[in-house]
């Protein structure tokens, strides 16, 4: 006797119902791939903006070319890479938080939290990598469009993914607008006396700009 194996796609359901039901399923699939796919692009951007940008100092004449280089230094670096870079100069503990390295001018964007906390957005950030090369070189739990085992598993694991890549998006957002924010300053410092000024006058400087600063 010969038994037969039925392996069941959208194209051979056994009714327009479960073929309608697969159809929907893939669908879900791919658009969460799609968003999870566009969210760690963006935050690859964004990553790659404060690797940039987060950590300048010298002279003010020397900040543009320092800028070029650093450039030039990460525009082909990966996900992996960026995450690394940003664990190291930008999540600091608080304990081990220095002041600038005595030059000219130093600009220098950080986050300063507690051993544990620092240490557990390093893990999110490097796993995150991690989930990236499985979702954009191989899906996880051999899901097969048109088949349902698999799917669950699948379905699940992608909107853990969001979550966390939604968490992570939008604080390293509000970190590229802070930087974007004192750049602008600093325009306005490199193009007025601002450099010239003692303490109070630099005071004073930011006093009428309408620019908070922070209590010592």
């Amino acid at each position: 006797m010969n038994h037969q194996v039925e392996s069941r796609g959208p194209l051979d359901s056994s009714s327009p119902e479960e073929a309608e039901l697969r159809k929907h399923e893939v669908h879900e699939i791919y658009k969460a791939i799609g968003r999870n796919i566009v969210l760690l692009q963006q935050m690859e951007g964004m990553l790659r903006f404060l690797a940039v940008n987060a950590n300048i100092s010298g002279s003010p004449s020397e900040l543009l070319a320092q800028q070029k280089q650093q450039q030039k230094k990460w525009k082909k670096g990966g996900l992996g890479e960026l995450v690394d870079d940003y664990a190291k100069r930008v999540l600091v503990d608080a304990a081990d938080d220095k002041e600038s390295d005595g030059g000219h001018f130093s600009m220098s964007f950080r986050m300063c939290s507690s051993e544990q906390a620092s240490g557990d957005r390093k893990k999110l950030l490097r796993r995150i990598a991690a989930e990236r090369n499985k979702l954009v070189h191989r899906l996880p739990f051999d899901w097969i469009p048109g088949h349902e085992e698999g799917y669950g598993q699948l379905r699940s694991w992608l909107e853990k993914l969001w979550d966390e890549l939604l968490q992570e998006w939008r604080l390293l957002r509000q970190q590229v607008l802070v930087v974007r924010e004192a750049y602008r300053v600093l325009v306005m410092q490199l193009d007025s006396d601002f450099f010239d000024l003692d303490e109070n006058g630099q005071r004073e400087w930011f006093r009428n700009r309408g620019i908070a600063l922070n209590a010592d």
